[in-house]
């Protein structure tokens, strides 16, 4: 499959498929408007397994024609195609230009070539260039040839380009003249010596033909030597190969001389550049003067593909030299040359031209005689520039030419969707164009430009800084815009910031400037003269002295200070819960890298006699409420001090509350025997509390309370009182208070609480009593006495559960429930109920009579009562009662029923018979009382009896 395609593009591109991979030449004649052509056609048939495509792209002035067009051919076809190269712009005459056909192709084929296995299809892809060469035919006479007036014959020489291959013709265009001979030298013959006219010689290659034509004129001339070694011709040192001959001298008396085989020097020297190099092969037309050494008509032509040097990043080819001399040795004519690049070339820090740089230019001699001239190098092109970064393409331009001085002007632009890394930031380009001018000895230089970037992944910023280039001359500057930014979760405004940008490396490496920061959370915006990114890293955020309110509190800022994705700052806070406001300093006042604010703590102290007092508060903060909690501590003379305090705001109100106690006093009250032993007090400001503490704050309620302890000076028994009015969404009085007798070893402690509410005129609280006699509680002790109380609507209630205690330590009370209640306006009326329960655990020796011994047998017998009886031994007794009653008008109506169970082990004597048994006593007692009547006792109790019998006894009695 593959040799096939191959033959297909060679055919086609080069009319047959023997012919050798170098340049292929075609040729035009400018004088004929017309040129050379190759065809070629090529013929097909694949089997179920092939198939191919090829597509055909040039360069130079050529094109190609191919018929069918489609070219490709797919699994079992038959295609034939012919194909066409023709020139369509042909160089000027005696020079040549360089063409080439690209034929990029796709075949698909059995890898096994039809074996009895399974097909394996394999797809190839290439390409085949073919490179061809135009020449612009030329042929030369000289203006006049003379004949020897004594022979009336001499010879005539035509100069051809190219100088190899083609055919030539001669025609007299006089009858007086006669051609004979072929090739390129003739002999011309005269019919007498005053005849003249004109003779044209043809020079024909590949169909296409260019014409000159000569005088022809009998001479009286001199004889012309034959040259030897070379020749000087102005600043060109020529020397020939063969020795070139002529025959007669025109009418001036110079020779006219040729020759294909001439070599020299050839230097191309202009104000910036110089190249040199020998030349061989050279064809070389001149004339002679027969007697001195004086050249005129002096023409050098020479045809290749010479390397000559660099200039500037291109390798330079010689490929033509078109020449001439005139009689004072000013050399005139045209270099022409080849330009390319062949591997990339770092023109400048990130700035990369292509390889593939390529085309044709001139050096065009200034008529004097030197070497000196200039160069043209419009012919260069396909120049390709790449601004690149770690390997990654930033901004390039594309089929770009050289001016005639060597110089590239263009403009760099951003590909799209392109990003880089800087300074661990992430760049990303949204529009760059950089002028530049870049020439082959002049170094690259950017000339104006602009662009938009955008820098992200900035750590301790959020969102993104938009980057606005402006370059001048080598020099950039960048101004910062803010576009989604946020810093400290803060929202940046009136961003003014540029940033530190160097087009040698386009890296930005610092964005410094000031701004506006507002925090949602603050009434008013922050002031930030400094703001510093350095390598892709917040390093440095100032903020100028401030006062924000920040959760209802008012804080004054300075001193600010980053670290480690923190913004800190010395702050003050407005106090004002007295109505006088204070500023105080806070511990600690930070904002994180995400926006949440911290707030710590205030504290200070008062030492001044004779008071000394020190206090300390902690900021806390949720969704509704922020408040400054805390306590204070200290001593007035003797005397200790201590309170709380809560400052804060909830919602849409701010609130405050002191609490303040003194303790450890003993201030004498008159001669009543009392002293005052504690003092405190509280005051709130849309704030509730309750006499067990704060409750918290409570919009349009406020409180002042009173706390007072008494004892008497023996310092037996103290009381404790609290009183709290609170008003403003209702009134209510709130007392509460306790008591202890022998205050040392209480016996007798009690604590009362009362709300007394407006306008509902409702009283409600509780009370309690621990009572211990003595004051260890051996023989009475209390637990849990604690009921609750309620009076309104001209009605009162009481009730209290879960009471209990324990008596002597034997007797266990638990679970006793009381509940009562009336009516205000007959005080005499009441109703309630009382339950509880009640367990007694007894361990009882029993001995009958009280000197039995129980020892053996015997000693029981001589032990014994009188009537042969006795008994010992232990019983386990356990009783549980059960109280259930209710009180009123008529008094005590109830009942208390309790099950009696014992247990134990009896040795016994009883008439003769000796031994012990277990013993299991049970009963059931109860003990009702009517309302207002007697009360009385029932139950049974059941006794065992030796031998298994069981008595079981009733019991009734009247109370």
């Amino acid at each position: 499959m593959k040799k096939w395609m191959q033959g297909l593009v060679i055919v086609l591109l080069c009319g047959a498929a023997s012919i050798s991979f170098a340049q292929i030449p075609l040729y035009y004649s400018q004088q004929q408007g017309k040129g050379t052509s190759y065809s070629g056609t090529y013929t097909k048939k694949t089997n179920k397994y092939e198939s191919g495509s090829a597509k055909f792209t040039t360069e130079g002035p050529i094109k190609i024609s191919v018929l069918p067009q489609d070219m490709s051919i797919g699994e079992k076809q038959e295609k034939t195609w012919s194909g066409t190269v023709s020139i369509t712009q042909a160089p000027e005459i005696g020079t040549t230009a360089e063409a080439s056909i690209t034929a990029d192709y796709t075949y698909s084929f059995d890898k096994w070539i039809g074996s009895t296995t399974d097909p394996q299809i394999e797809t190839y892809s290439g390409s085949e260039t073919r490179s061809f060469i135009i020449y612009s035919i030329k042929a030369s006479l000289p203006d006049t040839i003379c004949i020897d007036k004594k022979t009336l014959s001499g010879e005539a020489s035509v100069t051809s380009f190219p100088s190899t291959g083609g055919s030539y013709t001669w025609r007299a265009l006089t009858g007086s003249i006669s051609v004979s001979g072929e090739g390129s030298k003739v002999t011309l013959k005269l019919s007498d010596e005053k005849a003249e006219g004109m003779v044209e010689a043809t020079f024909s290659i590949e169909g296409v033909s260019y014409s000159t034509k000569a005088y022809v004129k009998a001479c009286e001339g001199c004889s012309c030597p034959e040259i030897t070694s070379g020749a000087n011709f102005g600043p060109i040192a020529a020397t020939f190969k063969s020795k070139p001959k002529s025959e007669f001298s025109d009418e001036n008396q110079y020779c006219s001389y040729s020759t294909a085989e001439a070599s020299f020097n050839l230097n191309l020297t202009d104000s910036r550049f110089q190249l040199s190099t020998a030349l061989q092969g050279a064809a070389i037309t001149f004339s002679k003067h027969c007697e001195k050494d004086v050249y005129n008509k002096v023409s050098i032509t020479w045809s290749g593909d010479q390397s000559i040097g660099k200039i500037g990043w291109l390798d330079v080819n010689l490929k033509a030299v078109s020449l001439t001399v005139d009689a004072s040795g000013n050399l005139s004519g045209t270099a022409t040359l080849n330009g390319s690049l062949n591997q990339d070339k770092n023109l400048k820090d990130l700035v990369f031209i292509k390889s593939g740089v390529n085309g044709e230019f001139t050096f065009n001699f200034s008529g004097g005689n030197s070497f000196e001239g200039s160069f043209n190098f419009e012919g260069i092109r396909a120049i390709n520039l790449e601004l690149k970064k770690e390997g990654q393409v930033i901004a390039n331009v594309e089929d770009g030419t050289l001016n005639s001085e060597g110089d590239f002007t263009g403009t760099l632009t951003n590909l799209p969707e392109v990003t880089y890394k800087s300074a661990q930031m992430t760049i990303k380009v949204s529009q760059l164009s950089l002028g530049f001018t870049a020439g082959l000895t002049t170094s690259f230089k950017f000339n104006e430009g602009s662009g938009q970037l955008e820098a992200t992944d900035i750590q301790g910023v959020k969102g993104s800084f938009g980057l606005s280039l402006s370059c001048t001359s080598d020099q950039a500057t960048i101004t910062a815009s803010a576009k989604d930014l946020q810093l400290f979760g803060m929202e940046i405004s009136d961003l003014n910031a540029e940033a530190e940008f160097s087009l040698a490396t386009f890296e930005i490496e610092r964005i410094r400037g000031g701004l506006k920061a507002k925090h949602q959370d603050f009434d008013a915006q922050l002031d930030v003269p400094e703001m510093l990114v350095v390598n892709g890293k917040l390093e440095k955020f100032i903020v100028n002295n401030a006062q924000i309110k920040y959760k209802q509190f008012s804080f004054n800022l300075s001193n600010s200070s980053y670290s480690n994705g923190n913004l800190s700052l010395d702050a003050q806070v407005k106090i004002d819960a007295s109505g006088s406001a204070a500023m105080l300093k806070v511990s600690e006042f930070k904002i994180s890298e995400v926006g949440k604010v911290t707030v710590g703590g205030i504290a200070g102290e008062f030492n001044k006699a004779p008071m000394a007092l020190s206090f300390s508060a902690k900021f806390t903060d949720n969704e509704s409420q922020s408040s400054f909690q805390g306590n204070f501590r200290g001593k007035f003379t003797t005397v200790d001090v201590n309170g709380a305090c809560d400052i804060g705001a909830k919602d849409d109100f701010t609130f405050a509350y002191l609490g303040l106690e003194m303790g450890g006093m003993r201030v004498p009250l008159g001669q009543s025997g009392l002293q005052l032993t504690r003092i405190g007090g509280k005051v709130g400001m849309n704030y509730k509390v309750s006499l067990d503490g704060p409750l918290g704050p409570e919009k349009g309620n406020h409180l002042i309370g009173l706390k007072l302890g008494v004892g008497d000076v023996a310092n037996l028994t103290e009381v404790n009182g609290e009183a709290i009015l609170q008003f403003g969404n209702n009134v209510q009085l709130n007392l509460a208070g306790d008591v202890t007798v022998l205050k040392n070893a209480p016996m007798f402690t009690g604590k009362l609480n009362v709300n007394y509410t407006l306008p509902g005129e409702k009283i409600n609280g509780s009370f309690g009593t621990s009572i211990q006699v003595p004051s260890d509680g051996s023989i009475l002790k209390s637990e849990n006495l604690q009921a609750n109380f309620a009076i309104e609507n001209g009605s009162w209630s009481m009730n209290g559960n879960n009471m209990g205690g324990s008596i002597i330590n034997t007797i266990k009370l638990s679970e006793g429930n009381i509940s009562m209640s009336g009516s205000l306006n007959n005080p005499g009326s009441f109703a309630g109920s009382l339950s509880g329960k009640g367990a007694l655990n007894l361990n009882i020796p029993v001995r009958y009579p009280s000197g039995f011994d129980a020892t053996d047998c015997n000693s029981m017998y001589q032990t014994s009562s009188a009537v042969a009886v006795g008994f010992a031994g232990n019983l386990e007794a356990k009783m549980e009662s059960r109280l259930m009653a209710t009180i009123g008008q008529a008094g005590f109506c109830g009942s208390m029923e309790s099950d009696v169970a014992m247990t134990g082990s009896i040795d016994a004597y009883v008439w003769g018979f000796c031994g012990g048994w277990t013993v299991a006593t049970n009963g059931n007692l109860k003990v009702s009382v009517g309302c207002g009547q007697v009360g009385s006792v029932s139950g049974t109790v059941n006794i065992p009896l030796p031998f298994g019998y069981t008595q079981t006894v009733g019991v009734s009695l009247s109370l």
